[in-house]
């Protein structure tokens, strides 16, 4: 009767484990980046939600605004026209993974705002996209509507 295992029963045991390990981690890096994107999509949405909120709450226009890879919200006062230059920031949400990339579609104007009645003052979009996986999704503002809607690209 023997005991222990030989030496080749344990290389072929690691040999297997290596090769699933192998499978493995592709697929957990794509899982990884399909939270991280879900993460950042729930992230766009609140935060231009609460950039609506804060409007409604301090009685002036508050715009959506894109520094590099970071989206600010910055109190625009009474501004009309330009929402971005000059103004105070007042939150931040920065997209630290580089498989992510963030643009803001915005017509005429510097960036997307919100009046004191939580209306959109111009029409416009934000966009993330996953570079690797090839999807985005877009958030938009539609003027003179409230409205901060989820749709694909």
């Amino acid at each position: 009767m023997r005991k222990g295992f030989t030496l080749i029963e344990l290389v072929v045991i690691l040999g297997i484990v290596a090769i699933v390990i192998l499978i493995s981690v592709p697929r957990f890096a794509r899982i990884y980046r399909s939270y991280k994107f879900d993460h950042y999509a729930s992230s766009v949405e609140a935060f231009m939600k609460r950039a609506k909120m804060l409007a409604m709450e301090s009685g002036n226009n508050t715009a959506i605004c894109l520094d590099g890879r970071t989206l600010l919200i910055k109190n625009a006062g009474t501004s009309r026209s330009s929402f971005c230059s000059g103004t105070s920031i007042i939150d931040t949400l920065p997209f630290m993974d580089s498989f992510i990339s963030v643009e803001i579609n915005k017509g005429f104007f510097d960036g997307l705002a919100f009046d004191p009645r939580g209306l959109a003052i111009n029409s416009g979009s934000v966009v993330i996209r996953n570079n690797i996986e090839g999807t985005c999704v877009k958030f938009t503002t539609q003027s003179l509507r409230g409205v901060v809607r989820r749709e694909g690209c």
